[in-house]
């Protein structure tokens, strides 16, 4: 079968996206096909149900009569016909005003396609070369993609992926975005750059490149022929989402200006270029080829997303992106939110990668007591791992060599556990192995003092300012309210609870607008206050007895920066 996607965009003010799919040489005598849309992306585990935005759906043949269309399931539809035909044809409507990475986005001034979104395909189907075409408004003047270009002629351009899963792997950013363009090693990259920023869009075109040169040099060059950054800006934004050859990151280009968030943009950036070899190559076993419809259960995301995120600002200070004490600082935070997570003590690294689909893309009140992100703990695993390494004489880039190589060797089977631990048995020792599995299975207090020593890396603690009372605020209809009771903490032993309205302390009354660190310093340790509370409509008073204040990790200190360095940098 040939596959022939036309999408029209020329009303983008609609937020609507019409697609025209033409289904050729079809195989004789078949008279029926089952038609579908993903319900979730590669790349974020959570069913996100796209099926909800499509409008209406219909079925014809090559010219033009109806033929027969109905659903079979939330995300199914059945086309039936009674005589041989050459071609049908699958027109529908996709409601597209989701702006992120992971959904599709079309307003008066750009579309933004994200494939699993809006491209349906062909159950037991094998899509070779599928073909899209797009018909643009007329003012709109480029395409940023990492499909194959065929031609363009006025508002109508052509392109082709290699098959339908590679239709669905690169997004498109459509309109009159900045476009960029550099070389690495003679391979070609683009970014495109949609939003505005508060500093100039061209000033971060030099800092990408120098991730990419880095990161290449680190695996040996490039997996890709021609890679596309799609850059979106916008306040509040923040995310990525990896591909094959292509990634879209979002950011509130209003923070680029200060350092810390420059930084936080730039590891954004390293991170999801990285995916390029580390998932969407390198891949636990369950994950690919992908069942779109349902969830695709692994135990192994900390390895996806864990290695990825220690690797991520590991490169910013080998490209000279950032110094070492403000690498440290960055790891410190990432510290300090796991020492705050009590589901650290309750989810283990593979229960979290197991429970992704209904944990960690659906947070909730109670989230941090009972789960831990396999994006923090699993990077703190690997900063671990890094000290174990060094002390067996190796390093990382040794270990990703070997996973690089390993999915060279076999690139149509994703890998195992065990294959990983294995792979540090040969670099480390058995002990090493047994470390890293507990890692990954155990629930119990990871040694950070004890492996960070190694590499001269030392834990500063001091006395914190203020007494924690255990609770995350939020404000809600200018009410003071409690979002988060955190177990174990002053306010939960008090019987606090998330979704209390916070009215008054010992009878003075609280506000909504004053700054939190404020009304923290109304509290002091060890000392019990009556907390007058609205409660479903109820008011009644809770007896809170606050706790000593505990220390606060206050810096990492490199007690022998070169040392230090010469680990992250990967010299042996």
């Amino acid at each position: 079968m040939q596959f022939h996607y036309a999408v029209d965009l020329t009303r983008p003010e609609t937020n609507l996206l019409q697609v025209r799919l033409t289904i050729s040489e079809l195989e004789p005598n078949c008279q029926q096909l089952t038609c579908f849309l993903p319900a979730w992306s590669p790349g974020s585990y959570l069913v996100r149900d796209y099926v909800r935005h499509i409008q209406w759906l219909r079925a014809y043949n090559a010219e033009g009569s109806p033929i027969e269309a109905h659903k079979t399931s939330k995300a199914q539809w059945q086309i039936e016909w009674s005589a041989s035909l050459e071609a049908i044809v699958i027109e529908y409507e996709v409601y597209a005003h989701e702006f992120n990475v992971r959904g599709s986005h079309v307003d008066a001034s750009h579309a933004f396609l994200h494939g699993p979104s809006c491209f349906i395909g062909v159950l037991g189907a094998d899509v070779q070369q599928p073909r899209l075409s797009l018909q643009l408004p007329e003012n709109w003047q480029h395409v940023t993609t990492g499909l194959t270009y065929i031609n363009h002629a006025g508002r109508f351009w052509q392109f082709c992926a290699a098959d339908y899963d590679d239709l669905l792997d690169c997004p498109l950013e459509i309109g009159n975005q900045q476009c960029f363009k550099f070389e690495v090693d003679g391979v070609p990259h683009e970014v495109a750059v949609y939003g505005q920023t508060l500093v100039p869009a061209s000033s971060l075109i030099d800092d990408i490149q120098r991730i990419v040169a880095t990161e290449l040099s680190m695996m040996g060059g490039a997996p890709y022929a021609r890679y596309v950054f799609i850059a979106h800006f916008a306040p509040e934004a923040y995310g990525g989402l990896e591909h094959s050859n292509s990634t879209a990151v979002q950011f509130d280009g209003r923070q680029l200006a200060e350092r810390k968030n420059y930084l936080k943009w730039l590891g954004l950036i390293s991170h999801e270029f990285f995916h390029t070899w580390n998932i969407k190559r390198i891949r636990p076993r369950e994950l690919g080829p992908f069942d779109y419809q349902q969830e695709n259960y692994t135990t192994m995301l900390w390895l996806a997303e864990g290695l990825t995120s220690f690797v991520d600002d590991v490169v910013l200070i080998r490209a000279g992106l950032c110094t070492l004490d403000e690498y440290l600082e960055i790891q410190r935070e990432n510290l300090e939110r796991y020492f705050q997570t009590y589901g650290r003590k309750v989810q283990s690294l593979e229960d979290s990668s197991y429970d992704a689909w209904i944990k960690l893309y659906r947070p909730e009140e109670n989230s941090p007591n009972i789960t831990i992100s396999y994006y923090l703990k699993g990077l703190l695993v690997f900063s671990l791992l890094n000290c174990l390494l060094w002390k067996h004489q190796q390093r990382m880039d040794a270990l990703i060599q070997a996973l690089w190589q390993r999915w060279q060797a076999q690139p149509e089977l994703g890998m195992t556990t065990e294959e990983v631990l294995n792979i540090v048995e040969q670099l480390t020792d058995a002990d090493g192995r047994t470390q890293l599995q507990h890692w990954l299975r155990s629930t119990e207090e990871l040694e950070f003092t004890k492996y960070y020593a190694d590499i001269g890396i030392g834990l500063v603690w001091e006395p914190a300012k203020t007494v924690d009372l255990g609770i995350k605020w939020e404000v809600v209809k200018n009410r003071l309210t409690i979002k988060t009771v955190y177990r174990e903490g002053a306010a939960w032993r008090s019987g606090l609870n998330a979704g209390d309205e916070v009215l008054a302390v010992d009878g003075i009354r609280l506000y909504a607008d004053e700054p939190l660190d404020k009304i923290a310093s109304f509290f002091q340790p060890e000392k019990t206050y009556q907390v007058l509370v609205a409660r479903l409509g109820q008011i009644s008073t809770v007896t809170l007895t606050t706790e000593a204040i505990p220390p606060k990790l206050a810096k990492l200190s490199s007690t022998n920066p070169t040392l230090t360095q010469r680990v992250l940098m990967g010299e042996v």
